[in-house]
């Protein structure tokens, strides 16, 4: 059964009920690299749900324990920042955990806050681009 706290805030408490409901554990932490998924483990490690960013953020790593694109390259991990994963396979996880995220948040909050995480979910998958490297013509 996966771990739910009590004396959450409204989206913390849609992310612990999806957390429940697909057994997914949640290490709730302030530190700054916190947004992380252990797939394997399904446990995400996610921060408070303080601001419109830090919830699809949470949304968006339990994206990556339940989206079949975003853990299905989890076993090509290797050595160093992105193992055996390449470039593209890297967007393509990011990309469906972000999907899985977006088709999961809750429709009033998205109503409210929807610029908000739009903005937040385009600067991260900006991020991701920027790591791509570039391949000059020989």
């Amino acid at each position: 059964m996966a771990w739910v706290s009590s004396d959450t805030t409204d989206t913390e408490k849609h992310i612990e009920e999806l957390a429940a409901r697909y057994d997914i554990d949640i290490l709730w932490s302030e530190h700054p690299h916190a947004p992380c998924a252990y797939s394997w483990y399904k446990m995400v490690k996610i921060r408070p749900t303080t601001t419109p960013a830090r919830y699809i953020e949470g949304l968006h790593e339990l994206g990556h324990c339940l989206n079949h694109n975003a853990k299905r390259f989890e076993k090509l991990w290797g050595k160093g920042k992105h193992g055996g994963r390449t470039y593209d396979t890297e967007l393509l996880c990011e990309a469906g955990a972000w999907a899985w995220a977006w088709h999961h948040v809750d429709p009033e909050f998205a109503e409210a806050f929807g610029k908000k995480m739009a903005q937040h979910t385009a600067a991260c998958l900006a991020s991701y681009l920027v790591q791509v490297p570039v391949h000059k013509d020989t």
